[in-house]
């Protein structure tokens, strides 16, 4: 469902990284998500220039993304705040 986790890179820092698989609840004008788990956390996710949106086909727009969508969202956590680096549109289920 969600979850985040930190380790020790090579140089010494220490880096986090978060996820969340569950349904876009907002779009905040193209710079943020707020993606709602199955167990009812909500996750804010900004929209960085690294961001990667997919689906099955391939590479989509960010402006592509819409609430009610199906996505696993991933990325690094910097300062705080959680930087989406994939987004993955899930096709919908049934």
């Amino acid at each position: 469902m969600d979850g985040q986790f930190s380790f020790r890179a090579a140089d010494g820092s220490v880096r986090t990284l978060a996820y969340v698989r569950g349904v876009i609840e907002s779009v905040n004008n193209g710079t943020s998500i707020v993606v709602q788990a199955a167990d009812g956390s909500s996750w804010a996710w900004q929209l960085v220039s690294t961001t990667v949106v997919r689906d099955g086909t391939g590479k989509i727009s960010e402006s592509s993304l819409a609430a009610g969508e199906q996505v696993w969202v991933g990325g690094p956590v910097v300062s705080g705040v959680k930087d989406a680096r994939l987004i993955f549109v899930r096709p919908p289920s049934g």
